[in-house]
């Protein structure tokens, strides 16, 4: 079986809808990642919420990268 292959802005828009499907996702207002430049694998990310406590944030961007780390192990990602 051949393996999955995806882009970095799949990956993007797979932890949006991911988070969106959350009772938590009724807060967030935006989720980015950020490059050094075109092509590159992203640098990080950037979540802006909405009502959330600074350690709720936290906890969702510690959800998001290890969230980010699974996909990274199950596709082979493309710039």
């Amino acid at each position: 079986m051949s393996p999955d292959y995806k882009t970095w802005p799949e990956i993007e828009s797979m932890v949006i809808a991911h988070i969106r499907e959350q009772p938590i996702g009724k807060k967030l207002i935006k989720f980015q990642l950020l490059y050094e430049s075109a092509g590159s694998e992203p640098l990080g990310f950037d979540v802006e919420t909405i009502n959330m406590s600074g350690t709720e944030h936290a906890v969702l961007a510690k959800y998001i990268a290890l969230f980010i780390e699974n996909l990274e192990k199950s596709y082979h990602i493309l710039p």
